[in-house]
């Protein structure tokens, strides 16, 4: 969110509906500060949930830009990347800060369906072929696998 070029907040948007609430905002949110801007936890905890619950019954593939420092304040968005992301063989993009350290977030990199890219300036154009390709990849496997048995 900008006004006159500066950065006021950031806003949640649910892509299958096209939905959004503010996440954080600089003045008019109450919750807790993560650097000048302030955290609504209400729109964590009820927005973003039911986007989750959402995507997880209604969608191919689950996408999170991003699980953060201002997300993960939130014991319900935890609860709900969990169970969205780590609890079913759905697919998932997430993008999460290289050095940003969480136990959620090291759970998520520990996954034995996990699959990690750098996003770089150089590739940040083919990056999304390539993820693509690991979707694609990981479905075609998993299909084989469950026609086995």
């Amino acid at each position: 969110m900008r006004s006159h070029g500066e950065r006021e907040g950031f806003r949640l948007v649910d892509i299958s509906t096209d939905e959004s609430q503010p996440l954080a905002q600089v003045s008019g949110i109450v919750g807790p500060r993560i650097g000048k801007y302030k955290v609504n936890l209400k729109v964590l905890s009820s927005f973003a949930v039911a986007a989750f619950s959402h995507a997880s019954s209604h969608s191919d593939i689950i996408a999170v830009d991003e699980i953060g420092p201002m997300e993960l304040l939130s014991p319900e968005f935890r609860t709900a990347v969990h169970s969205s992301v780590l609890g079913t063989d759905k697919p998932s993009v997430c993008v999460v800060h290289k050095r940003f350290q969480d136990p959620l977030i090291d759970e998520l990199r520990a996954s034995k369906n996990a699959i990690e890219h750098e996003i770089t300036f150089e590739n940040r154009d083919i990056l999304p072929g390539e993820i693509a390709e690991d979707i694609i990849q990981y479905l075609t496997m998993r299909n084989a696998s469950g026609a086995k048995t």
